[in-house]
């Protein structure tokens, strides 16, 4: 098994506390993630949740990627799940 880690240090990260529960944090981050372990990275949005207990971080999942490379039609595959998700919003939640 390589060494080499999948996440090189993420360019942005941030928490967002859920509003649920004060031990249950969302961690939003961009960076580059090498999947294959070969040096060959892709940068990608993705988000981990993240339980904390008595200030550490106790478990996280497995995160979703979503790549920011535009497409042959100038849009990432980001922009198309923001679409969505902005719609699922509209028409479900207000």
């Amino acid at each position: 098994m390589s060494v080499i880690p999948v996440y090189r240090k993420p360019k942005a990260e941030y928490t967002v506390v859920s509003n649920q529960s004060r031990t249950r944090h969302y961690r939003v981050c961009f960076g580059e993630v090498d999947w294959g372990r070969n040096g060959e990275t892709e940068f990608a949005v993705y988000t981990r949740i993240v339980l904390i207990k008595n200030g550490e971080a106790e478990y996280q999942n497995y995160a979703a990627h979503i790549l920011v490379t535009p497409g042959e039609d100038g849009r990432s595959d980001l922009d198309n799940v923001m679409e969505k998700l902005e719609l699922l919003k509209n028409e479900h939640l207000r």
